[in-house]
């Protein structure tokens, strides 16, 4: 037995995410989901945050004349993030 051998995750991959896997799969079926519908016309206002591999960060947002509801929706979304985030630790 060698060092290695006694590594125990202590939590396990978050689902859509395979172990060894450069690919997050649940990311990529959100995007293509709402990327069909934006292509429907069925959106018109975006607003995102991505986290690469090397935890570096981009946003960005794109909207028209909706910007006020975007803005809300970024509230929301940053209370349910941080309360669901929070209630896993």
């Amino acid at each position: 037995m060698n060092d290695t051998d006694k590594v125990v995750a202590l939590r396990r991959a978050p689902e859509g995410i395979v172990p060894g896997d450069a690919v997050n799969h649940s990311v990529v079926e959100v995007l293509e989901k709402y990327l069909d519908q934006a292509r429907r016309g069925e959106i018109n206002g975006l607003a995102a945050a991505i986290v690469r591999p090397n935890h570096t960060v981009a946003t960005f947002w794109s909207s028209t004349e909706q910007g006020h509801a975007v803005l809300g929706a970024i509230a929301v979304l940053q209370h349910e993030y941080a309360r669901d985030t929070l209630s896993r630790t």
